[in-house]
C-alpha cells in the first residue's frame, strides 16, 4: 500500500463505529485530518485501492462528497 492509502485507512479505522465497523466522513473532516494538500483525486485513488484489496466497501454520496464505508 502507498503512504496515502495507509493514511486514509488509518483515518477510517479511527472514525469507524466500533460495533458496526462502519462510518461516514464529511469533506470537512477529511480535509482537517488529511490536510488541504491531499487532493480529491488522491483520496479517490486510495479509497478504490483499499476497496480492491477487499478491506472495505465504499458508499460515496455525490452530493457533498460525503464518504460512507464499511469494513469487510
Amino acid at each position: 500500500m502507498s503512504a496515502e492509502e495507509v493514511r486514509v485507512y488509518l483515518l477510517l479505522i479511527i472514525c469507524a463505529d466500533e460495533i458496526r465497523g462502519a462510518g461516514r466522513l464529511s469533506p470537512e473532516v477529511l480535509e482537517r485530518c488529511l490536510g488541504s494538500n491531499f487532493t480529491m483525486d488522491q483520496l479517490q485513488k486510495a479509497l478504490h485501492e483499499l476497496e480492491s484489496l477487499s478491506l472495505l466497501r465504499l458508499d460515496i454520496a455525490s452530493a457533498g462528497w460525503e464518504i460512507g464505508f464499511r469494513f469487510l
